[in-house]
């Protein structure tokens, strides 16, 4: 199977998706450190592949243009199904509980980890720090129990910028409590 892997630059950040034969979402990601760090964010996925394309196509940069508007906070839809043949099952139900978190609003990993009958919070962390899926899986939408937003891949900075731009509250240094969501169990 082959992968087509478009990367772009729009002002002060790098985007990329990358796109199977069956036209999935296999990865997205974002980096204002450069294309090099956007081949090495890529690179654990791309593993899989048989061939890999380097360009674009519509398809792509739709998507691209999708991501960054999710940057700059906006809300986007992602017209593209998510490869997750190669996501253990309990990463996949991590994605999916976090894709529900509304924009604007945060929740935290115990949540999370509760909403999908579980006591794994730091379970819910490692599958949030192996998101293949930057921005389509609002990851940088999950925080501490503290309301300290923690790590996040991109870096810490990145995190409170991307939760700012969406409309999330900051009492200080931690998210304000305004701004929390519960999921529902499922």
């Amino acid at each position: 199977m082959s992968v087509l892997v478009s990367v772009k630059k729009v002002k002060d950040c790098w985007f990329a998706v990358a796109l199977n034969d069956l036209n999935e979402l296999v990865a997205s990601t974002i980096s204002r450190r450069g294309k090099h760090d956007i081949a090495v964010s890529l690179a654990s996925v791309l593993r899989r592949f048989d061939r890999v394309e380097r360009g674009t196509d519509a398809r792509a940069g739709r998507l691209i243009e999708a991501l960054y508007d999710m940057y700059q906070g906006k809300p986007a839809s992602i017209d593209a199904r998510l490869s997750l043949d190669h996501i253990a099952p309990f990463h996949q139900a991590v994605y999916e509980k976090t894709r529900s978190i509304p924009i604007g609003r945060v929740s935290t990993y115990g949540a999370i980890a509760r909403s999908l009958r579980s006591k794994a919070s730091r379970a819910v962390g490692h599958a949030m720090a192996m998101n293949p899926f930057v921005l389509v899986v609002p990851c940088h939408r999950v925080v501490r129990s503290t309301l300290e937003i923690g790590n996040y891949g991109r870096g810490p900075e990145v995190k409170r910028e991307l939760l700012r731009r969406e409309g999330v509250f900051f009492s200080g240094r931690k998210v304000s409590p305004l701004s929390v969501w519960t999921p529902n169990p499922r």
